[in-house]
């Protein structure tokens, strides 16, 4: 889900450089139909890690937590699930993820599974129109190929952190990017299972 579920945040234009992985794209999108396929085939026959004498039942606030899960659309429609072999570790309740994901694995138990549904404000946020802004050709490395729809990475200097954009249009001077996060506007809903708590 957009790796770690992490909160959508505004960018500032002024603040940003460009990290556009042109190398790697191609065989990106390759493995990308695939984890698509197999993620959409996979089931989630997962072990919850045994606990030993030290370990919690329960989660906390601060803890560090491991869960798989499944993320759905309204619809049903699957975006995105952990793979079998690597769940999600995350710090509960301190915001390394999307509110209504952090909210919903506090007070569960080792090895208990539950389905949430996270509307949109405990997720990524209505949508902002005025998100959309237009940036200079001269940004982008000669010879980019762009494309409406493709998502490129955006790096805040600040905080170092990366974030998906989209190409709305574009002509031979300007390309207008929509700095709304993908999932905005929608709601969710995620199977979640507790696999271990330290």
């Amino acid at each position: 889900m957009y790796r770690q579920l992490q909160k959508g945040f505004i960018l500032n234009i002024g603040i940003f450089i460009f990290f556009l992985l042109i190398t790697s794209s191609c065989g990106q999108k390759k493995d990308s139909k695939k984890d698509t396929t197999d993620k959409s085939q996979n089931k989630t026959e997962n072990k919850v890690i045994q606990p030993n004498k030290k370990s919690k039942n329960t989660v906390q606030k601060g803890d560090l937590v491991t869960v798989h899960y499944i993320g759905r659309f309204k619809n049903g429609k699957i975006f995105d699930q952990s793979k079998k072999e690597k769940p999600l570790s995350f710090k509960a309740g301190v915001g390394e993820v999307v509110p209504g994901f952090d909210n919903a694995v506090l007070s569960m138990k080792l090895g208990e599974k539950k389905t949430v549904d996270i509307p949109m404000k405990d997720a990524y946020g209505k949508r902002d129109e005025k998100l959309e802004q237009k940036l200079p050709v001269s940004m982008f490395p000669k010879g980019f190929k762009f494309e409406i729809g493709k998502t490129i990475p955006l790096q805040d200097t600040d905080t170092k952190q990366l974030r998906p954009v989209i190409i709305k249009k574009f002509d031979d001077k300007m390309v207008t990017v929509d700095l709304n996060h993908p999932m905005a506007g929608k709601d969710l809903q995620f199977e979640i299972q507790l696999v271990a708590i330290e």
